[in-house]
């Protein structure tokens, strides 16, 4: 509520002010200024009644108060209100709709906090198919957007606070939100907090998007994670986003689908990705700034038009350029070039790139379309991809360190590539070969404490070798193919204390594993589902929680030559392991020719599971075997020490969380207590010997 001295002191400067605000009214008629004040002692106490009673051309004043209703105005008139910090608008209790609609041109309207359309398209303020708007000095927060024009041109938001729209209800969260709207101008607005996106122009050329501050925009959903500070999508084009602040977004500045914009002198800070174009054309991008993201910069797409963009060397990440290389040949990329970030190689032949460190990127070094090219004593870490190939062959990826990163190595549609000597730990994934990927070799190489696989090789996909490597101690798969198919050999790797050692899944078929070591997986040694034809020969399989499981008609395979030995439970009462082998499908298993460690054939019967144990699953045959060791399998192994991982394990048995396993059982008194874990600490401490 205001004085009846205020009220007219606001009168006489708001009449000043609609003087230079309001455009294009009929010059002929006196325009008329109503006053607004919900306290009485105004023309109105309802800004709706004051809507309904002006004319073209007339300004409204509305005074210090809360007001809770709908306005839709539908007149060229200006509305001004005391203040933001004084002026609120709310809508309507449990009304789906709008505290501000717009459906005339050339209305102003500013110095109000616009609140409350939480619920399904409640909007701040919404401008409905009008031109020559402006919206200033208003707070348009806590809605469901903030600020929204639809086949709206020509308008003017600026100076803004939209924040804190949306919530996990409805699928519609923005601060700012253009949709099919051209040639406004979005200045000197702060759009923080929104559950979703903070700037939004879908389907929108020609705009303006200048000196706005857009922070800590995100979903909060950790499956989804794309919250933007500022989102350009759905073919936008010839928009300029520049000088604004973008940081702890999901994406600072994201770009898909989207041509021939200009971004440029933005800072992007602290987001999971700084700047990302995604399936976007000729755009330029200059003097942008990202430090401090996880990913400070990305380029992405599936055709060579995806890739052709205007990134020159003004744009910085961590301080370092982006350096791209578009239809090059015989250029040497080394520490001798100076201050390189990132690199992308597009269309290009006989690259050589080596001795870099290339950190918090998209990628570290990426591949399209580029071939005869190497990668050499690279450190490509904490980076969406370390090194990325996609559609490109014959290249040589070697000695290079990829940890911390999504994925370390990557190639997708690239054939006969060699990639030796790598190192891939803690990823999420070590190295991956996907999407039709086709004779390549993977060998020599370290994957170790990836959280989800060590190697993974998935999507149609053939004649690749993995041979040599050790891959250990990751949080899933050791190896594991996916609809991988067709003469992929495994050979001569070791895989050890994984959660799951070598896994074939859905319809990973017609492949080789040969002279592996699958020893001390927490769960399956050899794993196979809805995979048949393979050939499974000559490995070691030992100390596994099962040796082998196969389930979902994986039928036809041939397992035979193995060392299959101390998988499972150790049975006090056979004398015997159980679980080497499991078959937990209704289809028959010919598993003969193997080597169980025994000739005990109660034993052997004893440690496969099949038939005899559940009648729904079908038989395996494992006669006639071997009496002795197969000669072409690994040489066996002693269980190996007691590490502090076991000691874990045996606590975990002890209190309940674990089921009961006789190999923790270190004192033999048929129970796992902490004095079994205490004395495997004092083992795997070289303290004792048992």
């Amino acid at each position: 509520m205001t004085t009846p001295r205020s009220r007219w002191a606001l009168a006489v400067v708001m009449l000043a002010a609609a003087a230079v605000l309001v455009v294009g009214v009929n010059l002929g008629a006196a325009a008329t200024t109503w006053t607004v004040d919900d306290g009485g002692g105004a023309d109105f106490t309802k800004i709706q009644d004051a809507v309904d009673a002006a004319s073209d051309g007339d300004t409204i004043t509305v005074g210090a108060g809360t007001y809770v209703e709908n306005v839709v105005v539908n007149k060229r008139l200006t509305l001004i209100g005391e203040g933001a910090d004084v002026v609120t608008v709310r809508t309507v209790a449990s009304s789906w709709d709008r505290v501000f609609e717009v459906t005339a041109d050339w209305v102003n309207i500013s110095g109000f906090t616009m609140t409350g359309a939480t619920y399904y398209n409640g909007d701040g303020v919404y401008l409905d198919e009008v031109d020559h708007c402006n919206i200033s000095n208003n707070n348009a927060s806590s809605n469901e957007y903030g600020i929204r024009l639809y086949l709206s041109n020509d308008n003017k938001i600026a100076g803004n606070t939209a924040n804190n729209n949306g919530n996990s209800t409805f699928m519609n969260y923005r601060g700012i939100f253009l949709h099919s709207s051209n040639n406004n101008t979005i200045t000197g607005n702060t759009a923080n907090y929104n559950y979703d996106k903070g700037i939004e122009l879908m389907s929108s050329n020609n705009n303006t998007v200048m000196g706005n501050t857009a922070n800590h925009n995100n979903d909060n959903d950790n499956n989804n994670n794309n919250g933007c500070g500022i989102y350009v999508w759905d073919s936008s084009s010839n928009n300029t986003i520049t000088s604004n602040t973008v940081s702890n977004n999901d994406y600072g500045i994201f770009l898909w689908w989207s041509h021939n914009n200009t971004i440029a002198g933005n800072a992007a800070n602290n987001n999971s990705y700084g700047i990302f174009l995604y399936t976007s054309i000729n755009n330029n991008l200059t003097e942008n700034v990202m430090s401090d993201n996880s990913c400070n910069f990305g380029l992405d797409g599936y055709e060579d038009s995806h890739f052709d963009n205007n990134i020159d060397a003004t744009n910085l990440v961590d301080g370092k350029l982006i350096y791209r290389l578009i239809g090059a040949s015989d250029v040497i990329i080394d520490s001798n070039t100076s201050n390189i970030g990132t690199i992308y190689c597009i269309g290009c032949n006989a690259i050589t790139i080596k001795d870099l460190t290339l950190k918090n990127n998209s990628a570290g070094v990426f591949f399209w379309n580029t071939s005869n090219s190497s990668v050499e004593n690279v450190n490509a870490s904490n980076n969406g991809c370390g090194v990325s190939l996609y559609s490109s062959d014959n290249n040589s990826i070697t000695s290079n360190t990829v940890n911390d990163n999504g994925l370390g190595i990557g190639l997708s549609y690239s054939d006969d590539n060699i990639l030796v000597d790598n190192t891939a730990n803690d990823n999420e994934i070590g190295m991956g070969v996907l999407d039709k990927s086709s004779n390549n070799t993977l060998a020599n190489s370290t994957a170790s404490n990836n959280e989800y696989a060590g190697i993974y090789l998935v999507g149609y996909l053939g004649n690749n070798i993995l041979m040599n490597n050790t891959v250990s101690n990751n949080g899933g798969w050791g190896i594991i193919l996916n609809h991988a198919k067709n003469n992929n050999m495994l050979t001569n790797n070791t895989v050890s204390n994984n959660y799951g050692g070598i896994g074939l899944s859905e319809y990973s078929n017609n492949n080789i594993l040969k002279g592996n070591t699958v020893s001390c997986n927490s769960q399956h040694g050899v794993y196979l589902s809805q995979s048949y034809g393979n050939t499974i020969a000559c490995n070691l399989v030992q100390n596994n929680t099962r040796g082998f499981y196969l389930d979902g008609g994986s039928a036809a395979n041939n397992i035979s030559y193995n060392n299959i030995i101390e998988n499972g439970n150790y049975s006090i009462a056979t004398g015997g392991y159980e679980w080497q082998f499991e078959n937990d499908q209704s289809d028959d298993v010919d598993a003969t020719h193997n080597w169980w460690r025994t000739n005990d054939e109660a034993n052997i019967t004893a440690s496969i599971c099949d038939w005899d144990d559940d009648p729904s699953k079908g038989n395996v045959t494992y006669l006639p075997r071997l009496e002795r060791p197969a000669s072409c399998a690994p040489t066996l192994e002693e269980p190996p020490a007691f590490t502090t991982a076991d000691a874990a394990i045996a606590l975990q048995i002890a209190v309940g969380s674990r089921g009961y396993d006789s190999r923790w059982d270190v004192n033999d008194d048929g129970r796992v207590t902490s004095l079994d874990a205490l004395m495997i600490l004092q083992v795997a401490a070289r303290g004792i010997a048992i």
